[in-house]
């Protein structure tokens, strides 16, 4: 949601806190995206939303053993997938 083209870290947290009482937080498992997610975690947690975090580390896992680190990478590993249960 915090890639909306325009869409600032503040807006996104406003807009979830609103929404949601409960979110995971998945970005990229790079430097770049841990340090995101632990940025938008505490901003959220300050609005009264819960991370779950446990989620974000088992996604994490998965994402490891697909040998993906983006999360663009998961639609990549979908598609693949769907073609061979076609097959």
């Amino acid at each position: 949601m915090s890639s909306h083209v325009g869409e600032i870290p503040h807006d996104t947290v406003d807009r979830l806190a609103r929404q949601a009482r409960r979110v995971l937080i998945l970005t990229d498992f790079d430097r770049e995206g841990s340090a995101m997610a632990g940025r938008f975690s505490k901003l959220l947690e300050g609005e009264g939303v819960t991370v779950d975090r446990s989620l974000r580390r088992r996604m994490g896992s998965v994402m490891g053993v697909l040998g993906v680190k983006t999360v663009e990478s998961l639609d990549d590993v979908a598609e693949a997938e769907m073609r061979n249960v076609g097959e």
